[in-house]
């Protein structure tokens, strides 16, 4: 409310009101957790080495919850048919100065 009212002021209006207003909720990849596992046998005779490898990976990912709101401001001048029923900048701000 005061950033709305403040952004009212400090363009040249004295009321305001909301439209549109929503809200969004998600998540973002922040990261992977993973884990390696392997093996290797074989035999070496004279310069010679042969072998097998075996692996296994395990991976988990990590989210992070995200989170926005919106809302269109509409300005209006003390005069205009729209300021009826709309906040009072300056009221507002009296309100939320502490």
């Amino acid at each position: 409310m005061r950033t709305a009212a403040l952004a009212t002021v400090n363009r040249g209006y004295t009321h305001f009101r909301f439209a549109d207003a929503g809200q969004q909720q998600g998540s973002v990849v922040t990261g992977m957790v993973a884990n390696s596992n392997g093996s290797f046998g074989g035999s070496c005779f004279g310069s010679y080495c042969s072998g097998n490898s075996n692996g296994f990976t395990t991976a988990s990912t990590i989210h992070s919850p995200t989170a926005s709101a919106s809302a269109t401001l509409i300005m209006f001048h003390a005069d205009e048919p729209g300021a009826k029923d709309a906040f009072v900048a300056e009221d507002v701000l009296r309100q939320y100065s502490s």
